[in-house]
């Protein structure tokens, strides 16, 4: 909830906007609070609906990130040339509230209790997984960014990055399907 109350307020502030760095504090803060709702939705997904129903509920989530990207830019332009730039950000306003509600809500008795069972055992940190995770996607990342301005393969740095790149994911995926299923 933190996460939506982060992209609500930085939204507001999107829409404040006098100047452009005060546009792009506030644009990285709604990056920040947005990226850390995707994750937390599909942990909800896993939490609420049985197993028999899970693959409905992520395939319908993904209709949703799929046709997003589609209808945003079209929204976004509507509503530029029939009100303002501002609504582009004013959007989200209503739907973050409409979701802050949620804070008023108790969790089912059931999930509490396993929440706190889990609790009780401790929490488990793979920080190798992790280690993996952050320099094989960073690596990947930092490739595709740099490949063309680098020329390609043909440079030692982009060569070096897509090997460390390759080596760090294969690696994460043979421990988590390998050396995590031991836990």
């Amino acid at each position: 909830m933190i996460c939506v109350a982060v992209f609500a307020a930085s939204s507001l502030l999107c829409a404040a906007s006098t100047s452009l760095t005060m546009m792009l504090i506030a644009w990285m803060l709604q990056g920040i609070g947005g990226g850390g709702l995707a994750p937390t939705e599909q942990s909800i997904f896993a939490d609420t609906f049985p197993p028999e129903k899970r693959a409905l509920a992520f395939a319908l989530y993904g209709v949703t990130v799929v046709t997003g990207p589609a209808v945003g830019p079209m929204l976004g332009g509507w509503l530029t040339d029939n009100y303002s730039w501002r609504w582009c950000f004013l959007i989200n306003l209503p739907i973050g509230l409409l979701a802050l509600v949620y804070l008023f809500v108790n969790e089912p008795r059931v999930l509490e209790e396993d929440c706190k069972r889990r609790l009780r055992g401790g929490l488990r940190v793979d920080y190798i997984g992790f280690t993996l995770v952050v320099v094989g996607f960073g690596a990947l990342q930092i490739l595709l960014d740099r490949y063309q301005h680098d020329d390609g393969f043909s440079s030692d740095f982009i060569t070096s990055l897509a090997i460390i790149s390759t080596v760090s994911i294969v690696a994460l995926v043979w421990r988590e399907i390998c050396v995590r299923s031991r836990w």
